[in-house]
């Protein structure tokens, strides 16, 4: 019985261990996602500002 229960608690650690692996890989995907998007964004928003100013100086 006790071999049993420690072949089972080894198998639950093994896919715990696997399940928080594929999550830490995936949490960092999402951040690598959201870094390009964040920078994406103050890319445009740097255009806006410089044209604004290019606006606002021709005015």
């Amino acid at each position: 019985m006790d071999a049993e229960r420690a072949a089972i608690e080894t198998e639950m650690d093994a896919r715990r261990a696997a399940h928080k692996a594929e999550m830490d890989q995936r949490r960092e995907e999402i951040r690598k996602e959201i870094d390009a998007l964040r920078a994406e964004k103050d890319k445009h928003f740097d255009t806006l500002r410089a044209e604004a100013v290019t606006s606002n100086s021709d005015s």
